[in-house]
């Protein structure tokens, strides 16, 4: 740790960060917003929301729900599966990730219909898997212990207890 932050506190660091509830207040008024609010609001979020390193998130995140919702009702809303499928673009565009991915809702662990979302990759994860693994043994260096994590994948090892199911 450099000198500059040895002893600090956190808040010292980071800045004061809002509460959460004053974020759930935001978030509130974010789905409130309409093609013609929404360029006050995201002013006034960035005006009354206190800079610092924690907030920039909530701001973010504040501003983006914001024109999510705004766009939402200038094309008239959309269902709730189209909603889902805007989540996903969030994360592939936003976060630039482009690997197979899965939402758990751990709630779901409650009912044993949903058992096989918590045991089971799809087919073509799977195979995603193993080509991928086979890439990057090509091509990086690893520890020994990836390396031969990743060749297990490679020959048919389905990793961490999971098992192949069908693809969904």
């Amino acid at each position: 740790m450099s000198e500059e932050i040895t002893g600090k506190t956190a808040e010292e660091i980071f800045g004061s960060e809002i509460p959460r509830s004053e974020v759930e207040m935001w978030m509130k008024r974010a789905r409130e917003q309409t093609p013609e609010t929404l360029p006050a609001f995201l002013k006034e979020v960035q005006m009354l929301i206190p800079e610092s390193y924690g907030n920039a998130v909530h701001k973010l995140a504040i501003q983006a729900i914001a024109a999510t919702w705004a766009a939402d009702k200038a094309t008239g809303g959309i269902t709730g599966l189209l909603a889902g499928c805007v989540m996903w673009e969030y994360i592939q565009f936003w976060m630039s990730n482009t690997n197979p991915q899965k939402l758990l809702d751990f709630g779901n662990m409650l009912y044993p219909q949903y058992e096989e979302h918590f045991t089971t990759i799809s087919k073509d994860t799977f195979k995603w898997l193993q080509e991928e693994a086979r890439k990057r043994v090509q091509e990086q260096n690893m520890a020994p212990r990836v390396r031969e994590h990743m060749e297990e994948i490679i020959m048919g090892k389905v990793p961490f207890g999971f098992r192949v199911g069908d693809d969904r």
